[in-house]
């Protein structure tokens, strides 16, 4: 299983934000972001990061190899309403990014309306055999659904959406997936950017190292420590 946390950080790709693969954002904190989209008298609206701002969307790092996402999903996000009436719910886009966004192989919306009081919800999502290319990404985009069988949201309300939180807070939006992805450069520092200041390339080694000898003597080399571990060497090389 692969988990995508959605961040507050900025991506490599110009207007997008970081959604970091099986690792949370360094800048994650407890009471976490929060997305506000102005409601219109539609079937759907693009989420906004700010009233009337930018569009919320997140990208994740390249993947190391082609990935195929045939499995279904687990979609875990936190919002509310900001009145009674607005009769909205969340939706979600999920796109293969290339050179450039191609279409989206998920558009759907999950559940009813949701209250004035910040809601826990978790949506399965089917992911229709999906292939992500090695050094392609993946976009996921939340939308903002009519959840009423007429089909229209009504204006002049808004809909908040929470994110970049720490586990087992109320303000940590993700993406589960069945299978196994990895990043294929650092997640932190990668890029142009310097790597994890004060760490040499030996300590970096040390934990990788470290790691298979925690496996060896029977910890479990799940998701999060093979992260751990590519990070790790990702950071080494970048030192």
């Amino acid at each position: 299983m692969a988990r995508f946390y959605l961040s507050a950080d900025n991506s490599p790709i110009a207007g997008y934000l970081q959604a970091y693969i099986d690792m949370r954002s360094p800048n994650s904190i407890s009471t976490g972001c929060t997305a506000f989209t102005n409601v219109t008298a539609a079937a759907q609206d693009s989420m906004t990061l700010t009233c009337g701002g930018l569009t919320a969307k997140w990208i994740t790092p390249q993947f190391k190899e082609a990935v195929t996402l045939n499995h279904v999903g687990l979609w875990n996000l936190f919002g509310s309403e900001t009145i009674g009436a607005v009769d909205a719910t969340f939706g979600l886009e999920l796109a293969e990014y290339t050179s450039s966004a191609q279409a989206a192989f998920v558009d759907t919306c999950y559940g009813s309306e949701l209250g004035t009081t910040i809601e826990h919800r978790q949506h399965s999502i089917n992911t229709l055999n999906k292939t992500i290319a090695a050094g392609s990404r993946l976009i996921i985009t939340p939308t903002i659904n009519a959840a009423v069988t007429s089909g229209v949201m009504a204006a002049g309300g808004g809909v908040t959406f929470q994110f970049n939180g720490l586990d087992g807070t109320c303000f940590n939006a993700y993406l589960d997936v069945g299978e196994i992805v990895l990043a294929d450069d650092a997640q932190i520092g990668g890029g142009a950017a310097p790597g994890m200041k004060g760490m040499s390339v030996s300590f970096w080694r040390d934990q990788v190292n470290n790691a298979n000898l925690m496996i060896g003597l029977g910890l479990e080399e799940d998701t999060t420590i093979r992260a751990l571990k590519e990070e790790a060497s990702n950071q080494a090389d970048l030192n």
